[in-house]
């Protein structure tokens, strides 16, 4: 309008206004750029700072969870082996208890049948001795039958073996003497050399055995002694 009229001018003076509005303008658009994008730029660096806060806090959780978890299993692995120990123990201790009663009932057995054995022996001591203490009385009564002039010419050899149990009794010390000497020999002849070492003369021995006194030194004769 200032230049159609050639107002130069306040066309100058429009056109300087104008100019400074432009820059006005324009300096207030980028200073709102600038403060937009330092807010955008801030809020940027905000959220990478919580980004990153986050990312730590996380990692820091999950490696206290991984911490957990390994500390939960050295727990576990110790537990189980404490547990698996005291099962063998348990275990061990069961199968020697079940040994002890084995044991205990094989005892008890070997108990019973000693016991048994052992009564059975009594029984058996008991009848010996009253079959010992009678058979003591008939040895007795034979030698006696002997020493008050009877003969053994009808004995039996359990005869001669009753007085000779009663005589093993009566005359221990020559009996002994008599089989370590002739060893051990027969009842009968065991009679004859006790009778002869009680001073019995060959007529005397001869009388008790029924036989002549040439037959009772061919007897003793034919009695051989250990050592010559």
């Amino acid at each position: 309008m200032y230049y159609k009229r050639g107002d130069l001018k306040n066309y100058a003076l429009y056109m300087s206004k104008m100019s400074e509005a432009k820059d006005s303008l324009y300096t207030r658009k980028k200073k709102y750029n600038m403060s937009e994008l330092q807010s955008n730029i801030n809020s940027s660096l905000s959220m990478k700072d919580l980004l990153d806060t986050i990312t730590s806090a996380s990692m820091g959780i999950l490696i206290i969870i991984l911490l957990c978890i390994v500390v939960f299993s050295l727990m576990l692995h110790r537990t189980r082996k404490r547990l698996i120990a005291v099962h063998n123990r348990l275990k061990a201790e069961k199968q020697s208890l079940e040994q002890a009663k084995t044991q205990i009932k094989s005892l008890k057995k070997e108990s019973a049948k000693k016991s048994d054995k052992i009564e059975r022996l009594n029984n058996d001591i008991m009848v010996a001795s009253q079959s010992s203490e009678a058979n003591a009385r008939c040895g007795k009564e034979l030698y006696l039958h002997i020493k008050n002039g009877g003969t053994t010419v009808t004995w039996t050899k359990q005869d001669y073996e009753l007085c000779m149990a009663y005589c093993k009794i009566e005359f221990a010390e020559t009996m002994a003497e008599i089989e370590r000497c002739y060893g051990n020999i027969a009842p009968r002849k065991q009679l004859i050399m006790l009778l002869q070492h009680l001073n019995y003369d060959y007529a005397a021995i001869g009388r008790v055995l029924g036989i002549n006194s040439d037959s009772v030194r061919k007897n003793i004769a034919r009695i051989t002694p250990l050592t010559k």
